[in-house]
């Protein structure tokens, strides 16, 4: 009768053995609740985060094609228009806000709307012979600036790999990137003349004056822009480091301009007369004609389009986990 009681006290001893054992023999130990917490939050199934950015960069105008516009008879049988008919440069400069979003921290989604300025500029150095009432000929040296400058609200959607190192996050993103039009402006101002070596600069140049280029060619008087609309290709290398509960943004992009074409006759158009097109045809000298006074356009237009630009942003925004 006293086995039972025996037996009772060695299974419990047994039961106490094995649970003190336990950890030394690798049985699993609970988990803390903290670190059952961080085990959970290795991946958040998405971050969003809200912010500022603004900066500057370049932009660029690449040389068109087809820029002669007529053969015409005469010592010069080509005729054209030298203005942005090469590759020119410039600045830009923008400010807006952005929405992003991160998906199990690696895959990101990025709206933006920006106000970008954009200014392109030139210099231009006329060198020719031009003769008037078929008789007299001069020679006709000067200088020109020339500048295109607008406005647009651009909007880039962008589709990012993300990759979390620490208290930074690296990011590459592509996308469409859509440019709306607001404001435009265009100037076109003669510097510099020299008629049969007879220099004129300053307040000496008056339009119309005696020193101006003779015609045909001082019937060009302004540059116009053309607001228009685009449509980029944009790729963006992005940083974002964190500083205390902010983000701290920095962007190197690149955006390419589908919307931009490639021939002169695409990028510009002349006023003055009621014919459409890009060029005005009825302004234009005849072929195997020549340029003339009436022929030759008064105002040439340009599109408030680049080929590319590109640049850097800095920012600061908020994450909301």
């Amino acid at each position: 009768m006293m086995r039972k009681p025996r037996l009772a006290g060695q299974l419990l001893s047994l039961t106490c053995l094995l649970a003190l054992s336990g950890p030394a023999l690798g049985a699993p130990t609970p988990l803390s609740g903290d670190e059952d917490l961080d085990v959970l939050s290795l991946e958040t199934p998405a971050r969003f985060i809200m912010g500022f950015k603004a900066g500057g960069g370049g932009t660029l105008w690449d040389e068109p094609n087809d820029t002669v516009l007529r053969n015409v008879s005469g010592t010069d049988p080509t005729f054209d228009i030298p203005i942005f008919n090469e590759t020119r440069g410039g600045w830009t400069m923008t400010a807006g806000f952005f929405m992003e979003g991160i998906f199990y921290d690696y895959l990101g989604l990025e709206v933006g709307a920006y106000f970008t300025q954009h200014t392109l500029l030139e210099k231009t150095d006329w060198n020719y012979f031009e003769t008037v009432n078929g008789s007299v000929t001069h020679q006709v040296e000067a200088k020109s600036e020339e500048e295109l400058q607008w406005t647009a609200v651009h909007v880039p959607i962008l589709v990012k790999a993300v990759v979390p190192s620490g208290n930074t996050r690296i990011s590459l993103g592509v996308g469409p990137e859509f440019a709306f039009g607001e404001w435009s402006r265009a100037k076109f101002k003669v510097t510099e003349v020299t008629t049969d070596g007879v220099r004129a600069t300053g307040d000496d140049l008056n339009l119309g004056g005696t020193l101006d280029p003779p015609p045909p060619r001082s019937a060009l008087r302004s540059l116009r822009a053309d607001l228009q609309n685009s449509v980029y290709l944009r790729v963006n290398f992005g940083i974002e480091i964190q500083a205390g509960d902010f983000l701290i943004p920095i962007d190197i992009h690149w955006s390419y301009n589908f919307s931009q074409g490639t021939k002169y006759r695409d990028r510009v158009a002349t006023l003055g007369c009621d014919a459409t097109g890009l060029v005005c045809e009825e302004r234009l000298p005849d072929e195997g004609g020549a340029v003339t006074y009436d022929n030759h356009p008064n105002t040439l237009e340009l599109k408030t389009r680049d080929t590319m630009y590109g640049g850097i942003n800095i920012g600061i925004a908020y994450q909301f986990d």
